[in-house]
């Protein structure tokens, strides 16, 4: 196998996996995609503060970077 066959295999086999995480998650939510989308509303502050934080991080990546160099 070439290179980028085995590439490729990896690529697939972790969009199968997320996928397949989604669905479990989707399912074991409840009815709805908001409950979903908000995890229930169980997360608590710590998974709280440390997506707010990602989200800060990036957002000043992205639009500082840029201007830095």
């Amino acid at each position: 196998m070439s290179g980028t066959a085995i590439i490729l295999l990896e690529l697939l086999a972790y969009l199968l996996a997320v996928l397949y995480l989604g669905y479990r998650g989707w399912k074991s939510q409840g009815p709805g995609l908001a409950e979903f989308f908000v995890a229930g509303r169980t997360l608590g502050p710590v998974v709280g503060f440390l997506t707010w934080s990602a989200t800060l991080f990036s957002a000043f990546t992205l639009v500082g970077l840029p201007g830095f160099f």
